[in-house]
């Protein structure tokens, strides 16, 4: 009788549904990475910064208003609202799910290189977002955003830094042996 208690609970035990485990930042990281960083919730610093009294205090100053109208600026501005309606959302919404899982940073001891991982609030709109951005880069210069894959992940050079993404993360980093210890983990 016993040893039927104990088969039944092995069967019953293996027909649950098997959850994926969700990986970590740790699970990116290798085990040279010396300095690390960690901002869990940015959207919350964020909005502490874009909500703060002393906001309207600093927005009043003349320095301020001298600031917003230099013609680098207005340049600025108008972009971002160009990134903004290609996005769909603005650049607050867009951090804040590009980064909603927080923002994660390394430096590694074997290659000098430097690693920031940001986990987005999910795949969808990290996947939006990365190829909104690049499509908007690329259509100033087709080759400027040179891709290469790697164990089936496509990764993007952009200057000195690569791009990845897995899942819901998005990996920036700036050495290529960097890059490839993270992605063979």
């Amino acid at each position: 009788m016993r040893l039927f208690s104990i088969f039944s609970l092995l069967v019953i035990f293996a027909l649950q549904p098997v959850q994926a485990v969700e990986k970590t930042a740790a699970d990116f990281l290798p085990p040279t990475i010396v300095v690390y960083a960690e901002l869990p919730q940015p959207k919350l610093i964020l909005r502490g910064v874009l909500n703060h009294p002393l906001r309207k205090k600093i927005e009043a100053l003349d320095q301020y208003k001298s600031l917003l109208a230099l013609p680098n600026y207005r340049q600025f501005t108008t972009v971002t609202k160009f990134v903004e309606a290609q996005l769909g959302m603005k650049w607050q919404a867009a951090v804040e799910k590009l980064a909603g899982g927080g923002i994660y940073a390394g430096l590694d001891a074997t290659t000098n290189g430097f690693v920031v991982l940001m986990k987005a609030s999910d795949k969808e709109s990290l996947t939006k977002i990365k190829d909104t951005l690049l499509r908007l880069a690329r259509s100033q210069n087709p080759k400027a955003i040179p891709q290469k894959k790697y164990r089936g992940i496509t990764a993007y050079g952009l200057d000195k830094t690569i791009l990845a993404t897995v899942d819901q993360w998005a990996i920036l980093v700036t050495k290529n042996k960097l890059a490839t210890k993270i992605l063979d983990l």
